[in-house]
């Protein structure tokens, strides 16, 4: 909900000029919240926590930034893991960001989660993909496109979670069932 009445706030900005500070306050003041609720939840103070989540949704509900509305032409493009482990610094990125935004893409999907791996570094992951520990690819095209004004969506391949192709990519064991399933066959 975060991210969404951020995209709000950014196409009144770009559409109509307007500047929304009461709606981005909000946001910040969302972000900053959300983070006690992710401790909460860290703790197991799951009552705390719900209390919390209301009181985000609530607070960004107030500030739900109104604003003349048009459907929206999606201009997409899809950032698979192949093309995010050939960015080989934060500057290839920038480069191609520059790029799509030059040539109207306004929506870029990042596959952030293929085989069970993270293309960013995670803290709950059991494995972070071998190929993107030299630098975070989801922060960076979050900030890029932001920068840029470019919606940017997370997109993960929950069903390929033993995706077996990627194992000879990484140096895995042609039958290894990835990071997730191998520590759980039986969600399988």
């Amino acid at each position: 909900m975060i991210d969404r009445i951020q995209s709000l706030s950014f196409q009144g900005a770009a559409r109509h000029g307007l500047r929304l500070e009461q709606t981005d306050r909000a946001v910040g003041e969302a972000k900053r919240t959300f983070q006690t609720f992710s401790n909460l939840i860290q703790g197991e103070q799951y009552s705390q926590a719900w209390a919390k989540k209301r009181e985000i949704e609530e607070q960004l509900w107030q500030h739900y930034p109104l604003i003349p509305q048009t459907n929206p032409e999606i201009r997409a493009i899809w950032l698979d893991r192949g093309t995010l482990v050939a960015l080989r610094s934060p500057q290839e990125m920038a480069k191609l960001f520059d790029s799509l935004a030059t040539a109207g893409i306004n929506v870029v999907f990042v596959e952030t989660i293929n085989a069970g791996y993270p293309i960013y570094p995670s803290q709950v992951a059991y494995e972070n993909n071998p190929q993107t520990q030299d630098w975070d690819r989801l922060a960076t095209a979050i900030k890029l496109g932001h920068e840029r004004q470019l919606e940017i969506h997370a997109w993960i391949w929950t069903f390929a979670i033993a995706h077996q192709r990627h194992n000879l990519i990484i140096d895995k064991p042609e039958d290894y069932l990835g990071p997730v399933l191998s520590r759980h066959p039986q969600w399988a």
